[in-house]
């Protein structure tokens, strides 16, 4: 019999909900997701917790499937609206609702007959990794806590492990065969017929999103390398899957574009977050509904603190509407920067960083680490270790943005000359060495846009760790004699690739428009 306290509206609903998915409406099951979930939510469980598995199990008729993605949404729901609310109970409850529902669809010999929108599967991969990342942070905190959590915590030693998450990611990947597909369609067209579970939709776009997800959690663990090494069968300069989901798009090119940084990749680094940022600017108004509207809105933040360092580190032309939203926000905080204050930016590179998590679990029976844990976050000092290491970098670097912008203004200049210049005073030798340095700290990989496929130098711009040996600077020297010897590299722009760029934008918006009228 059904619970007379859910409000006949919700009843109505969530069996509208359940016949969808259970007649497989994809289009209406969207519907219900993307909208009438919100709008429910905002009128009934705002601040408050939806109904209990316990209470809609009897309204549909206790359907297995259903009942596990319902619960995926109930748990989804308290940490996004009433996250004062959840207990150890409700965090156990999940992650044990995680793995019921990734079993049920792992393990089988055919694939489970369902199909949801590609936004509700990149939820759920999405929310798995963060429900995660949010246990650590809360399980290393151990002030405040009662007897009861910690009793809890110790008897569930493996509850939201790291391994766990990148077991059941990798499983997904692997069930799906998604790797085999896009290598061997170039990442566009997915069908492929080697397998029932690589044409399958479901475990196709599973597959897919748990690369993305794989990228985020090796980044949250500072393993740069693997992170980029990961998506490396999904081509960035080619329209995917992942542009067909606003919040993936955003999750994919942020972390693309911290790996990139942290590996002293300057320049590929700016053209993702400037990319991105820019495509955020354009569909601004299409995600303005979403339950993740402020989490887009931050990482928007984040990123364009993260681009103001890079940019003032390492100056590139960006997008005319980027470059204005950046002197709007960070104007003071850029020039800050370009003269050197390394403590600007470590207070931009901390905002802009994610939270990282440490993969060491946690021995609840050892009181020494338990103590340690007390006095020292393990994931504040991975985040102080990351800091560390890249201020490092900065440091080594802070006198170049000076030089540069004197080595601008003549042809021909003396190293002594140069140095009197210099508002942080340095003798001729240590500026000889300097100048060394700036030459190689503008050099690295960077993508090349006319890099072909198969490239043996790496410069096949769909690989996400490929790239070629280039020199970033817009002003070339050398050092002859005593004097120094300059010339402008800075390339002139391309005015007609800009008018048809923006006309071809044009187009597509007209064309755009045009489909809904229709």
């Amino acid at each position: 019999m059904a619970d007379k306290s859910i409000p006949d509206q919700v009843k109505t609903f969530i069996t509208q909900f359940h016949q969808t998915i259970k007649d497989q409406q994809v289009t209406q099951i969207n519907q219900n997701y993307d909208n009438g979930w919100s709008k429910i939510t905002e009128k009934y469980y705002k601040q408050s917790e939806w109904p209990t598995v316990a209470q809609v199990s009897p309204l549909v008729n206790d359907d297995a499937s259903f009942v596990l993605l319902y619960k995926e949404l109930y748990y989804r729901h308290l940490y996004s609206k009433a996250h004062q609310q959840i207990t150890i109970e409700h965090r156990i409850g999940s992650f044990q609702n995680y793995v019921a529902l990734f079993d049920y669809l792992l393990n089988r010999d055919t694939p489970l007959d369902l199909e949801l929108p590609n936004q509700w599967l990149w939820d759920v991969i999405d929310e798995f990794i963060y429900q995660a990342q949010e246990f650590s942070q809360y399980s290393t905190k151990l002030r405040g806590k009662t007897e009861e959590e910690l009793n809890h915590l110790k008897s569930n030693a493996g509850l939201w492990s790291i391994h766990a998450v990148i077991k059941y990611l990798h499983a997904f990947v692997k069930k799906s065969d998604i790797v085999a597909t896009l290598e061997k369609t170039g990442g566009v067209d997915m069908t492929d017929d080697k397998s029932a579970f690589a044409t399958h939709p479901l475990y196709r776009s599973l597959g897919y999103f748990s690369l993305i997800g794989l990228q985020r959690v090796h980044v949250l663990l500072a393993d740069y390398h693997l992170a980029l090494k990961v998506i490396a069968p999904i081509p960035l300069n080619k329209k995917g899957l992942y542009t067909k989901v606003i919040a993936c798009y955003i999750t994919l090119y942020y972390y693309t574009g911290y790996a990139y940084m942290m590996m002293r990749r300057f320049v590929d680094a700016i053209r993702t977050f400037a990319h991105i940022l820019l495509y955020m600017s354009r569909i601004k108004q299409f995600h303005t509904k979403s339950y993740q509207y402020d989490a887009i809105v931050k990482r928007s933040d984040q990123m364009y603190a993260l681009l103001a360092l890079l940019i003032s580190t390492c100056p590139q032309r960006i997008d005319e509407t980027i470059s204005t939203q950046l002197r709007d926000r960070h104007a003071d905080k850029m020039q800050l920067m370009q003269r050197g204050d390394v403590g600007t930016a470590e207070e931009v590179l901390i905002f802009g960083s994610p939270k990282f998590i440490s993969p060491v679990p946690i021995n609840w029976n050892d009181e020494a680490q338990r103590e340690a844990i007390a006095t020292s976050n393990p994931n504040q000092e991975a985040l102080r270790l990351q800091m560390k290491t890249f201020i490092n970098e900065l440091k080594q670097q802070s006198l170049l943005p000076i030089i540069r912008s004197y080595l601008k203004l003549y042809t021909t200049i003396g190293i002594d000359k140069l140095a009197h210049l210099l508002e942080r005073k340095v003798d001729e030798e240590t500026l000889s060495q300097i100048l060394l340095c700036y030459n190689h700290k503008t050099r690295g990989l960077a993508w090349q846009s006319s890099g072909a496929a198969g490239d043996a130098t790496g410069s096949n711009p769909a690989a996400a760790l490929g790239g070629k040996m280039t020199s970033f600077s817009d002003i070339a020297f050398y050092v002859e004699g005593g004097m120094i010897h300059i010339s402008d590299t800075k390339a002139p722009r391309r005015y007609g690739d800009y008018f048809i760029r923006n006309a071809n934008k044009f187009d597509d918006i007209v064309a755009d428009l045009s489909e809904k009228e229709n």
